[in-house]
């Protein structure tokens, strides 16, 4: 779809659809960027990790009012693959997606991403979690967020909290998620 490498783009009122990468990033990567993505639909792409958007490599951007639904990862995040990286979320849909190995909506590594106004529903992953995993030294702030009817593999439904990460969680919804909503792993 769209690799964005250092550069700092606007991308307004667009749809990024049914495009395939053999690496991150089906809809978009990023590394070492700080777009603004506002108004953006990222739907039906494939990739080997972050199905709809790879955000790696020390990118910061700031999405608002994006969608991001019906990706598929044949590896990790069919949603949203998120490393070393601190991005902004307010307003955003992340749904439909799927892993065929691991994390169907949102994984996140070594980042401190700022989520706000986000619905991470209807994501399945065949191994691992479905919704969101927060996989080590992660460090989030969720707020209004609501995390409902993910599939995740065994032991680990919807929200995976593993080694080192301590995020906040405020007035926010996990409901409904499959086999648990809440898996706790590791020293965190």
């Amino acid at each position: 779809g769209m690799h964005i490498f250092a550069s700092n783009p606007t991308l307004n009122e667009i749809i990024i659809e049914g495009n395939t990468s053999f690496s991150e990033g089906g809809g978009i990567n990023l590394s070492f960027s700080e777009p603004i993505i506002k108004d953006v639909v990222i739907r039906e792409n494939t990739s080997n990790s972050g199905g709809g958007i790879s955000i790696w490599a020390s990118s910061n951007p700031t999405l608002t009012n994006v969608t991001i639904i019906n990706n598929i990862a044949t590896w990790n995040a069919g949603g949203a693959y998120i490393i070393s990286s601190n991005p902004t979320l307010a307003n955003v849909l992340i749904s439909g997606n799927m892993a065929n190995n691991s994390h169907g909506g949102i994984y996140l590594s070594y980042s401190n991403a700022i989520l706000t106004n986000v619905t991470i529903s209807g994501n399945i992953a065949n191994n691992n979690c479905g919704g969101i995993c927060l996989s080590s030294y992660s460090n989030p702030t969720l707020t209004n967020i609501t995390i409902v009817d993910n599939i995740g593999g065994t032991n680990q439904g919807a929200f995976f909290i593993g080694f080192a990460c301590n995020p906040i969680i405020m007035s926010s919804i996990i409901w409904a998620n499959t086999p648990q909503s809440i898996y706790l792993h590791g020293y965190g």
